[in-house]
């Protein structure tokens, strides 16, 4: 792992783990920048993204999604995670593929766009964009 004080950038290469203790989110991958300053962060090599939560009756609930590219915003109002190119998701009975999503850390949604293709329990749904609601 290489930091440059300035431009306030770092860059890790290998078996690259980045963990988030605000939200429990991390981020899995073989290269990664993050530029500090414009709080914008680049995940390749194979990124997955796992979030790892409890539901209300207190069963362990785990969010895994994986892309070619995995992009992290880190603004204080609208954290928000993108994942690019041959895109699965999948959470508990829900699982999903699409050629971009965007996970909005705050609000729990998951937004699927590019032709998705959404499963859940016995259903299938297929159109141009989804947003899913995460309860």
């Amino acid at each position: 792992m290489y930091y440059f004080r300035e431009p306030d950038s770092t860059i890790a290469d290998g078996n690259v783990k980045i963990k988030s203790l605000d939200n429990n989110v991390t981020v899995y991958g073989r290269h990664f920048r993050d530029y500090g300053k414009r709080n914008y962060s680049l995940m390749k090599g194979e990124p997955l993204l796992v979030q790892v939560d409890t539901s209300s009756d207190g069963t362990i609930d785990t969010l895994m999604s994986n892309g070619k590219t995995m992009e992290a915003y880190r603004d204080s109002a609208n954290e928000r995670f993108v994942a690019h190119d041959s895109v699965e998701i999948v959470r508990g009975s829900l699982s999903a593929r699409c050629q971009c999503e965007m996970y909005i850390s705050a609000g729990s949604i998951v937004v699927l766009d590019k032709s998705p293709v959404v499963w859940y329990k016995d259903n299938q749904l297929c159109d141009n964009s989804y947003a899913v609601y995460i309860k």
